[in-house]
């Protein structure tokens, strides 16, 4: 029982690990794009680059790390019930 426990765990802390890795590559080309592509300031830049990976983060570990939640509700609905 312990070890299937500590497996559990350990798949749940890669599963983040592997989302929070994704998020900054997003996060840097967000920058990237907002900054170079869109010439918007560099604090902006960052701002949107950060709403846009945190978006990203939240859905990928609603998909993946947690897949098994009430099927009747949408994760938008859980997002928007989410306190940022």
């Amino acid at each position: 029982m312990l070890n299937s426990l500590l497996g559990k765990k350990t798949k749940l802390a890669f599963g983040f690990g592997l989302v929070g890795l994704s998020g900054m590559f997003v996060n840097q080309a967000l920058f990237w794009f907002f900054h170079d592509v869109m010439s918007f300031w560099i604090s902006w830049a960052a701002i949107a680059a950060t709403q846009g990976s945190t978006i990203w983060n939240f859905v990928l570990i609603d998909k993946i790390v947690y897949r098994r939640h009430d099927p009747s509700s949408r994760w938008y609905q859980r997002f928007a019930d989410t306190p940022l």
